[in-house]
């Protein structure tokens, strides 16, 4: 990309603002050296990456690279053996640092970025080490050795004997009145007390100092002078020791340069690529699709240098041909041609577009600009002979992978004489294959993009009304300069705009009415639409709100059934446990056959089996019967009991009323034709012991019963309910063996029936199913 086309169209703004969002000196030094990709899958890559570390910003801490400093020139020092001074070693722990606590904040996870974040390499050890041994720029810390920390402790010990002997003397009544001030100083590194001049020769030692009016000697006395030369030799140990520790810790620090470096390296990139990623979140910005060939085609576009919160989005498409842009001035139109440039080379330096999903950018290896007034007094260049000269490089250089920007092609020369020429440029570049997006005021380029194929007419908007433009793109119409109408408005005399009208071509003043025509048109099919859209909305909103209050209904429908269903269950339970009762005492009667009383009781137990049996028929859901002719039935034929939902048999053949006696467990009843459904499926067993299915070791029974009942797929408070009522019909019919088929699944229902039989008195003894049976997914019952 030329530098004068970054620069035509601002890029260079845009990789300074980069430059802000970078917390690094090296990430802002790299944002600003930013320069456009041609090759797709380079720029692919660039986009996803800035894409994940957005993923990432949303998602993760934000990770620190606060306080990374370029270690290189300290590096090289300590490969060659230069002793490393204490900030270049913080510099270096502060590096490792940041390589630690972003990789750890970040974690591992599978995008773009994840290669960076493995590269990292942590040594806690040695930045522990660093941080411990030095606790500022100029202060190594006691720890840093013992032998260290035993030098500053004598040299503690010794200073403290020192203060105390001047402490001595100062307190003492022979020096108190010699002394300027009763205080312990140092000077040159040396302990000393404050003397008045005039008693010099009374206190015998070293002067180190005077004060600015000479009324102050800062003397050492000799009675500490050892002890302070003794401090003074462990000041000497103390630089020693530390020069030793620092070429300690830069002899490992080379054995550590390409590890540093890459870290180095790494932090800076992804400050840079995060630094991508803050931006794109401040402009809100998105990933654009990328192609070949095709067509530019940007949604919701915005200029990212204006301000976002105010500027109006533009919906701009640009194929493989021409856009010719037209409208007033001021009315946005070189906005619209530096936001097409702008947004093309951002998405290919792989920076977020400030767009609406799905946009569309054509990568182009060559982007040429002539846009803005160059006109220079210096080299005697008009605006035209500027334009002209810029537009003479473009011609030369453009060909079929070039994207060409015209700002007011033709302009600054005799009209006609423009039009023209700007026609025969466009339709020379066109020629290369390169895609041209113009701006003009002029008619004969608005007639050139209606009538030529590939060429598409655009057009600012402008209310003539407020004088304001709008700033909105309208796409495949062209626009009205308006110059006699914002004339008027401005305060020209109406005679000067009528007279200025007459001196139009016909030609002329039918395109601008066909223009007229076409806006007006274009505006009520936009307000026809607009109502049609809310009309739409509203039907979308009562739509809603009818199937919420479905919804709402059908919940409230559904608590309630369930409600009256757990009811149910209690009263169909409660019931069943008083017919496990009567049962009992039912085979109790039978072995009490013959003895005084007995019939008396069957007859007790048969009122109370009615009633619980009266009990589940309020609770049962009535089954709409399909009803049955006379010559259907006979005896022993199995039938669905509507009212009950229940099978029974049928012991006698219809009456004239049309009645028939059908036995439902225990129960005898007479039940109309209509009130029964033939049962399908199952083989009947009349009263003299006619056909049964039952398998061998099934006895034969007046009364029908099913050999196995399937409960899968129901809940299990209801398969057991099945179960019961299954094991009734078994029981009566005088079966020895059963099988219940509940299926593998997650084992829940196997399990639960399993509990369930264990209390059954009714059942002698259970067990899986064995190959050839079903396995576990049936239990087979032998009952007593």
């Amino acid at each position: 990309m030329k530098q004068k086309t970054l620069s035509i169209l601002e890029f260079d703004k845009i990789t300074k603002r980069l430059s802000g969002f970078a917390v690094s000196e090296a990430a802002g030094k790299r944002a600003l050296e930013l320069m456009p990709e041609t090759d797709l899958q380079t720029i692919a890559a660039l986009q996803r990456e800035t894409t994940d570390a957005v993923g990432r910003c949303l998602k993760c801490t934000n990770p620190a690279f606060d306080k990374l400093t370029d270690v290189s020139g300290a590096l090289h020092r300590a490969e060659i053996g230069s002793v490393l001074r204490i900030p270049d070693l913080l510099s270096i722990g502060r590096i490792l640092q940041s390589a630690r606590t972003v990789s750890s904040t970040q974690g591992e996870q599978s995008d773009s970025l994840n290669g960076y974040f493995m590269g990292l390499t942590a040594d806690k050890q040695f930045e522990d080490r660093i941080f411990g041994s030095f606790l500022g720029e100029d202060e190594v810390a006691d720890s840093a050795s013992s032998a260290l920390q035993g030098i500053r402790r004598q040299m503690k010990l010794a200073s403290e004997r020192v203060k105390g002997m001047l402490n001595d003397m100062i307190r003492s009544s022979k020096y108190q009145k010699m002394l300027q001030d009763p205080i312990v100083t140092m000077r040159a590194g040396r302990h000393v007390i404050p003397v008045r001049a005039e008693y010099r020769g009374d206190v015998p030692g070293m002067i180190h100092d005077t004060s600015a009016s000479g009324a102050t000697l800062f003397i050492e006395p000799m009675a500490v002078v050892n002890e302070n030369n003794r401090i003074r030799e462990f000041e000497l140990k103390e630089k020693d020791e530390i020069e030793r520790i620092l070429a300690e810790f830069t002899a490992e620090v080379a054995l550590r340069t390409e590890t540093i470096k890459q870290n180095y390296a790494l932090l800076t990139n992804l400050d840079f690529l995060f630094a991508k990623a803050r931006m794109s979140l401040a402009m809100d910005g998105v990933s654009p699709e990328l192609s070949l060939s095709g067509e530019t085609e940007l949604k919701k576009a915005r200029h990212p240098l204006l301000d976002q919160t105010s500027v109006v989005p533009v919906d701009i498409s640009l194929g493989e041909g021409v856009l010719i842009i037209t409208g007033p001035n001021t009315g946005g139109k070189t906005v619209v041609l530096k936001t097409i440039g702008l947004l093309t080379l951002m998405a290919q330096a792989g920076l977020h577009i400030p767009t609406a999903e799905q946009s569309r950018v054509r990568i182009c290896k060559k982007i040429f600009a002539d846009i803005g007034d160059e006109q220079s007094i210096e080299q005697s260049l008009s605006t035209f002979s500027a334009h002209m000269k810029n537009i003479v490089a473009i011609t030369n250089e453009a060909d079929g992978d070039s994207l060409v920007l015209f700002d007011e092609l033709g302009a600054g020369t005799d009209p006609t004489e423009g039009a023209a020429l700007a026609i025969s440029i466009i339709e020379t570049v066109r020629a290369f294959g390169a895609r041209v997006a113009a701006t003009t005021h002029y008619s004969e380029l608005k007639v050139y993009a209606m009538t030529e194929k590939g060429v598409q007419n655009a057009s600012c908007e402008f209310d003539v009304e407020t004088l304001q433009p709008t700033y909105r793109l309208i796409m495949g119409v062209a626009g009205k300069s308006n110059a006699f109408a914002i004339s008027e408005k401005l305060g020209l005399s109406k005679k000067i705009v009528e007279a200025a009208k007459l001196r139009l071509s016909e030609e002329t003043v039918k395109f601008e009415d066909v223009l007229t025509q076409v806006e007006e048109s274009r505006k009520l099919a936009e307000k026809e639409a607009a109502e049609a859209a809310k009309l739409r909305h509203e039907i979308s909103l009562i739509r809603n709100t009818v199937s919420k209050e479905k919804e709402t209904a059908a919940e409230k429908a559904d608590k309630v059934l369930e409600k009256a269903r757990q009811q149910a269950r209690e009263i169909v339970l409660e019931a069943k446990r008083e017919s496990d009762a009567l049962l009992e005492e039912v085979k109790e009667l039978h072995s009490q056959a013959g003895k005084a009383g007995m019939q008396k009781k069957m007859v007790e137990v048969k009122t109370k089996l009615n009633e619980s049996v009266k009990k589940i028929q309020k609770v049962s859901t009535p089954v709409k019967a399909k009803g049955v002719k006379a010559s259907d039935l006979k005896i022993g034929t199995s039938v669905e009991v509507a009212e009950l939902g229940q099978t029974g048999t049928v012991l006698s053949l219809p009456t004239a009323d049309g009645r028939v006696q059908v036995q439902v467990g225990l129960m005898k009843m007479h039940v109309e034709l209509s009130g029964l459904s033939l049962k399908e499926g199952q083989t009947t067993v009349t009263r003299d012991g006619v056909k049964s299915h039952a398998t061998s070791g099934v006895k034969r029974s007046n009364v029908s019963a099913a050999t196995e009942v399937d409960v899968r797929g129901m809940l299990l408070d209801d398969a057991l309910l099945e179960v019961e009522r299954f094991l009734d019909q078994a029981v009566l019919a005088s079966l020895t063996q059963v099988t219940i088929i509940h299926g593998k699944g997650t084992g829940a229902l196997r399990a639960g029936i399993a509990q369930h039989l264990k209390t059954d008195k009714r059942v002698a003894s259970f067990r899986l199913g064995r190959y050839g049976e079903g396995e576990s997914g049936v239990t087979i019952c032998e009952l007593r």
